[in-house]
C-alpha cells in the first residue's frame, strides 16, 4: 500500500483539525441540526485559512510536515480560545510553542506518526462520532396521533392572521409579582391596540419545543416526553417550522403561510409558501464562534446570538406590513428568542455586560430583558390593522426556580406559576367567539375556527408537569393559582 505524501498528510492534518471543533458540536447536538451547512462552512473556511498559511510557509522553505502540525495545533487553540482559562490560555500557548520547537527538530518518521495520530483522533473519529451519534438518537421522541389534516374555507369574518410567539415571558401578574416588572407600558400598548390581555395566561408545557408545537396543532401531542426530552427532536422541528394543523387549515382556506425562523435550532422552516431566514448569528453559527478566538468581540457586540435573532425577526414583520389588509389571506408566525436569557440587554435593548451574582441572575436584569421585550412588542403591533387577528404569547414561563432540579411531585404553587404562567395578549373581530378559557393553544383554537369553518380538537387545557413524568394538573388548581390560593403547597397536596 502506497503511503501518502508528507505533502498529502499534510493537508489531511491541517483539515482534521480545523473540521474536529464543528464536527464534535454537531455530534453532541445530532438531530438538532436541521442543516448542517454552517458547520460544514466553518470548517472549511478555517481549513482555507490554515492550507493558505502551509502554502506561505512552504516557500520559505519550511519542512511540509512541520509547518502543517504547527498550523494544526494553532487553529485548534484559536477556534477554542474563549473556553480556555487565562492561565490555560498562557499554558497552552508555551505548550503550543514548545511542541512546535520540539516538532521542528524531530525526525521525519516521528513527524509522520503525530500528523496520522491528528487524522485519526481529529479527524476520522470526529467523522465517526457524527455518524455514531446521528444513529444511536434516530428513534425520535414518541407523539401523540395527530388530527388529521382537512381542508376548511375562509369565513371571511378576518382578513389576516398573525401568531407572535416571545420565550420566556411570565404572565404579566407573575413578572410584577416575582420580578417587581412595570409591566403598565406593555398593558396599555396592547390595549391601545385593541388587545384582550389577561392577567394570567397559561402554556400546557414548560419546554420550547413542546409548548410551540402544542400550539401549532392546537392540543398537547406528547402525552409524557422520552427519558430524555432534549433527544430527538426533528419531528417537532417539521411542526414549529410550518407542517402543523394551523398551517395546513389556513392554507387549505386560502391563506399564504409565511414564516420567519427565529435562529432557534429548531425553528427552520420545514413547509411553508414563504420562508424568511434567520439572522446569520443564529443559535448554531454563535455556537461555534463564540468558544473562537473573535468570541470576545461577539459578547461584546452583541451579548448573545438571541438579541440579533430577535431584533431581525421585528425588522422582518415591519417588512411584511404591506400583505396585512392588502385583500388577501395572509399567515404569518414568528418566533422572537427575547427575554429568553441569557440577560445581556438593557431596558431599551442596547447590549450590557451579563449580570450575574454567581449562578445568580440579579431581578434587576430579568426586568430590563422584559422591558426590552416589551419595546419590541409595541413596535411590532404597529404592523397591523384591525382585519388582522393576532395572537401574542409566550412559550413558557420564565422558570427560575428551579423547577428541572426538583421531582414534579415536590412543585409548589409559586414553580407552577413560574413555569406555565405567560404572557398572553390576543385580538380578534367582535363576531368571533371568544376563547373558552386564557391558554395559549385555546386563543388559536378561537382564530382558525372564527378565520375557518374548521373544528379545532377537543382540548382539556390541562398542564404537563415534568418532562420525563406522566404528570397532568387541571383547571381547578390553575384558578387557584390564579387567584393567588393556597401558596406553597406542594403538587401532592393541590392533586389531593
Amino acid at each position: 500500500m502506497t503511503k501518502p505524501s508528507d505533502t498529502t498528510l499534510s493537508y489531511l492534518a491541517i483539515g482534521s483539525a480545523s473540521f474536529y471543533l464543528p464536527l464534535t458540536f454537531w455530534a453532541s447536538n445530532a438531530w438538532d441540526i436541521g442543516n448542517p451547512t454552517f458547520i460544514l462552512l466553518y470548517g472549511t473556511g478555517v481549513s482555507l485559512v490554515g492550507m493558505a498559511a502551509f502554502w506561505l510557509l512552504s516557500k520559505t522553505r519550511a519542512r511540509d510536515l512541520s509547518a502543517a502540525l504547527s498550523i494544526s495545533l494553532s487553529l485548534m487553540v484559536l477556534m477554542s480560545w474563549q473556553r480556555l482559562p487565562l492561565r490555560q490560555t498562557v499554558l497552552s500557548l508555551l505548550l503550543l510553542a514548545a511542541t512546535v520547537f520540539i516538532v521542528v527538530r524531530v525526525g521525519p518518521s516521528i513527524q509522520r506518526g503525530i500528523a496520522a495520530a491528528i487524522v485519526l483522533l481529529f479527524g476520522v473519529a470526529a467523522v465517526a462520532q457524527v455518524t455514531i451519534s446521528h444513529a444511536l438518537e434516530a428513534a425520535e421522541i414518541p407523539l401523540l396521533a395527530l388530527t388529521a389534516r382537512e381542508p376548511a374555507d375562509a369565513t371571511e369574518v378576518i382578513e389576516d392572521v398573525l401568531v407572535v410567539v416571545v420565550d420566556s415571558y411570565p404572565s404579566l401578574a407573575w413578572a410584577n409579582q416575582r420580578f417587581g416588572h412595570d409591566t403598565s407600558f406593555i398593558e396599555l400598548s396592547l390595549e391601545d391596540a385593541g388587545f384582550t390581555t389577561p392577567a394570567v395566561g397559561w402554556s400546557q408545557h414548560s419546554n420550547t419545543s413542546f409548548s410551540v408545537s402544542a400550539l401549532m396543532e392546537m392540543k398537547p401531542i406528547v402525552d409524557a416526553a422520552s427519558d430524555d426530552p432534549w433527544s430527538n427532536s426533528r419531528n417537532l422541528g417539521s411542526i414549529i417550522g410550518g407542517e402543523n394543523l394551523v398551517a395546513s387549515t389556513l392554507r387549505s382556506a386560502g391563506f399564504q403561510q409565511i414564516q420567519i425562523e427565529s435562529g432557534w435550532h429548531l425553528g427552520q422552516c420545514s413547509r411553508t409558501d414563504v420562508c424568511i431566514e434567520a439572522s446569520w448569528l443564529n443559535e448554531t453559527t454563535w455556537s461555534l464562534l463564540e468558544p473562537s478566538v473573535i468570541g470576545g468581540w461577539l459578547e461584546a457586540e452583541y451579548g448573545s446570538w438571541i438579541v440579533p435573532a430577535s431584533k431581525s425577526v421585528e425588522a422582518r414583520l415591519h417588512e411584511l406590513r404591506p400583505v396585512f389588509g392588502n385583500g388577501e389571506h395572509d399567515y404569518v408566525f414568528a418566533h422572537v428568542m427575547l427575554p429568553h436569557g441569557p440577560y445581556v440587554v438593557d431596558s431599551t435593548c442596547n447590549t450590557v455586560p451579563p449580570h450575574t451574582n454567581g449562578n445568580t441572575v440579579p431581578d434587576s436584569a430579568i426586568r430590563s430583558q422584559l422591558s426590552c421585550t416589551d419595546l419590541v412588542l409595541s413596535r411590532i403591533i404597529e404592523v397591523t390593522n384591525e382585519t388582522t387577528a393576532v395572537l401574542i404569547t409566550s412559550d413558557h414561563g420564565v422558570k427560575s426556580t428551579g423547577q428541572l432540579q426538583k421531582s414534579p411531585d415536590s412543585w409548589t404553587k409559586e414553580d407552577i406559576a413560574d413555569a406555565f404562567t405567560i404572557l398572553l395578549s390576543y385580538r380578534l373581530p367582535e363576531s368571533c367567539d371568544p376563547p373558552g378559557y386564557n391558554t395559549n393553544t385555546i386563543v388559536m383554537s378561537a382564530i382558525v375556527e372564527c378565520a375557518t369553518t374548521f373544528d379545532a380538537p377537543f382540548n382539556d387545557g390541562d398542564l404537563l408537569i415534568g418532562l420525563r413524568h406522566h404528570s397532568w394538573i387541571g383547571p381547578l388548581s390553575q384558578r387557584e393559582i390564579e387567584l393567588g390560593l393556597a401558596s406553597g403547597r406542594s403538587m401532592g397536596e393541590v392533586n389531593g
